[in-house]
């Protein structure tokens, strides 16, 4: 049976089915489940789509990350340009990217994707570089102790 439902997340509808199925007995995980599924029904759709795109999301970005890896089984074609064969490029309202494949990208497109490659590489840059500056401030407890963890050692440091 579905109801209109009063919550809005997930969340509150497992905690509201939940606490009822306490007042009646014995239940599983499986029994709240049913009754969140049957009793919400379009909270569950909408949690599904919303699940399901950002599944997708993540697929298509790591899809479009590899790009720059050889491709071996031939399935995108590609230009023995020295480029990436697809550029990402910032939308021109500053949100997101839009992605073209290297041989239909003109020069404006080009040359922006070149930029957010330099923006991306100076933040790996920093990134490493803070990353090296706190090894080297536990170097001197972890190279004494192989069996010290990191926490262990900044523990030790901040005591």
């Amino acid at each position: 049976m579905t109801t209109k439902t009063t919550v809005d997340s997930i969340n509150q509808a497992v905690a509201e089915v939940a606490a009822r199925l306490m007042k009646h007995g014995r239940f599983n995980v499986a029994d709240i489940v049913s009754c969140v599924r049957a009793e919400h029904s379009v909270l569950v759709a909408r949690q599904e789509r919303h699940l399901a795109d950002r599944s997708i999301m993540a697929q298509a970005k790591l899809w479009l990350r590899q790009l720059d890896v050889d491709d071996e089984d031939g399935d995108v074609p590609t230009l023995a340009l020295g480029l990436p064969r697809a550029i990402a490029v910032p939308e021109d309202d500053g949100n997101g990217f839009y992605y073209i494949a290297a041989e239909n990208a003109t020069w404006a497109e080009l040359f922006a994707g070149r930029e957010q490659r330099q923006v991306n590489k100076i933040r790996a840059e920093a990134a490493l570089q803070a990353f090296e500056t706190e090894m080297a401030r536990v170097q001197p407890l972890m190279e004494a102790d192989l069996t010290l963890t990191y926490g262990e050692a900044c523990e030790l440091l901040d005591s």
